[in-house]
């Protein structure tokens, strides 16, 4: 595993302790940062993997480990501090995840497992719904949510599987969106599998707009609340 302090990762809880300003993504999402989050810098990077392996940006990097069900470390995802996104060159994405926690949550309701497409997404439904237990995790994106739920099911039989879905615009001759669609495949394949997909009213859209600055419409559970605390 090469997040440590040897290699210039740090646990991004720690650093808030420490008194490090919250990553500039984070801050924009309205999300916390939880235990099983890193941060680095490319030079960092560079230092582990050398200058010619892959290219990031400069800044400050949040570093998401991404493992498989038996808990092998296999891929990384980076975001910059402008959102962009980065997968570690030549790291197994397909049926990876990233887990919120260490361990399960366990807030006395029932053990389920909270599959969402991105981080942000997923940390919003960890954060602002205080009643659910269980495992949450990050398929990262909506290609991989079948193959991650997939796995899921095989590593825990009787579960239920909540997939916390994201309601993009459908493009043309198709009547949902890809984030719809891919949890809709998965469905099809995994039992005992329910999605959830946020509704947005024009009143919902116009505010996300203005609290935003920005044309883009709302898709998922981290918009969903972002609405929500601007009504409060």
């Amino acid at each position: 595993m090469f997040f440590g302090a040897d290699y210039g990762a740090y646990p991004t809880v720690s650093m808030e302790w420490q008194g490090t300003a919250r990553h500039p993504y984070l801050e924009k999402k309205h999300v916390e940062p939880t235990e099983t989050m890193y941060e680095c810098r490319r030079e960092n990077f560079e230092a582990y993997f050398g200058k010619d392996y892959q290219r990031l940006p400069e800044g400050r990097l949040l570093v998401f480990p991404l493992i498989n069900t038996t808990g092998d470390l296999i891929s990384a995802q980076f975001i910059a501090e402008d959102g962009s996104k980065y997968f570690l060159r030549n790291g197994q994405t397909k049926g990876a995840f990233w887990q919120a926690t260490f361990l399960p949550i366990d807030r006395g309701a029932p053990f389920k497992i909270h599959i969402a497409e991105g981080v942000a997404t997923l940390l919003s439904v960890l954060q602002q719904s205080e009643t659910l237990s269980g495992v949450f995790i990050s398929c990262m994106n909506a290609g991989n949510i079948k193959p991650v739920a997939k796995a899921m099911r095989e590593a825990y039989p009787a579960t239920e599987i909540v997939m916390y879905a994201d309601v993009d615009k459908p493009r043309d001759g198709h009547r949902y969106g890809v984030g719809i669609e891919k949890a809709q495949e998965a469905q099809a394949e995994v039992a005992n599998l329910r999605i959830l997909a946020p509704k947005f009213n024009d009143s919902d859209i116009q505010r996300f707009k203005a609290i935003t600055g920005s044309d883009k419409a709302p898709t998922d559970w981290n918009d969903y609340y972002r609405i929500w605390e601007a009504r409060q």
